[in-house]
């Protein structure tokens, strides 16, 4: 009577199977850390567009109101170009006030430390512009001198928002962050500085004769 073939260890092919198990976990692992964190950088680079808009929105109005009110105005168009000052500030920090809001309570994996950074430097310098706003709606004065916390909040976000693009980048998060910095940190006139730093201080320094 012939004997059946000895069978090796089992042992070999378990091992084997949970090499591959492990390997499909870490995989499916990344691939679910890169998608949450596309996800989530999409989302704040849209809201900090939301908030840029406003930032812009309100340096318009006031360069409208400043060139509505000529180089030497009477005391009517003096008064009038303080008052749509003050409103076009109020108005703006509230849009900011939510805008920001809206970037707190973004969800964001706790380990996605430099999606946490990039959003909080963005926050910090929300926060700067609002301060802005409400000093610029309690007193235009407060317009014209320079406020650092904006422009040094803003080379935070530049220094921090690429770095938080995932890789890939399939969805060109890269080239809209670019976008921003670009659009944030160029005057007119092309020198560095973001709306709202230097070149509108220097804009707003008009206002000195009319108020």
């Amino acid at each position: 009577m012939e004997s059946s073939p000895r069978r090796g260890p089992a042992w070999p092919w378990v091992l084997g199977a949970s090499l591959v198990a492990a390997v499909i976990l870490v995989a499916n692992l990344v691939v679910a850390d890169w998608a949450s964190r596309t996800g989530e950088v999409a989302q704040l680079v849209r809201d900090i567009k939301v908030s840029e808009s406003v930032m812009t929105k309100a340096t318009n109005h006031m360069a409208e109101a400043i060139k509505a009110a000529g180089e030497s105005p009477t005391p009517a168009a003096q008064q009038k170009l303080l008052d749509d000052l003050r409103k076009i500030s109020a108005d703006s920090a509230t849009e900011l006030r939510v805008a920001g809001q809206k970037i707190i309570t973004l969800r964001l994996f706790p380990w996605q430390r430099p999606v946490w950074n990039a959003r909080e430097a963005y926050v910090a310098h929300n926060a700067a512009w609002q301060a802005f706003f409400d000093g610029g709606a309690a007193d235009p004065q407060t317009l014209f001198v320079d406020h650092p916390d904006i422009e040094s909040t803003w080379l935070t976000v530049v220094e921090l928002l690429p770095l938080a693009v995932p890789r890939p980048d399939p969805y060109d998060l890269a080239e809209r962050i670019n976008a921003i910095v670009v659009d944030g940190s160029q005057s007119d006139s092309g020198a560095a500085a973001e709306p709202g730093t230097p070149a509108l201080f220097s804009t707003l320094a008009a206002l000195r004769n009319a108020s």
